[in-house]
């Protein structure tokens, strides 16, 4: 389930490309009729000397102009919003793992 703007979309998430350690892309499909179109998520991981970085990249179009128009910067909001709380979540992850 996608949760945009506080509704919950029913969605198949389908993994398109993945490099161990580095890289993971998937596709989130809604199912039936959706407003928002050709969503790809992607996280990237970069060795920066003894760190890594992270970064989250989320594309998606809305093709109906009203739609931008009404929803477009809540729904950038939203992902926005999402993917702070996921690399946050990634770091805390990796740092209960590292931990002695």
């Amino acid at each position: 389930t996608l949760l945009l703007h506080g509704q919950p979309i029913p969605t198949t998430h389908v993994l398109t490309a993945r490099e161990t350690g580095s890289r993971v892309d998937w596709s989130v499909e809604p199912r039936g009729e959706a407003l928002l179109k050709d969503l790809v998520v992607s996280v990237r991981l970069v060795e920066v000397g003894a760190t890594t970085q992270a970064s989250y990249t989320v594309e998606y179009r809305l093709p109906d102009v009203h739609v931008r128009g009404f929803f477009g910067g809540a729904i950038h909001d939203d992902f926005e919003t999402a993917a702070d709380g996921s690399l946050r979540q990634l770091a805390s992850q990796i740092e209960d793992a590292m931990a002695p």
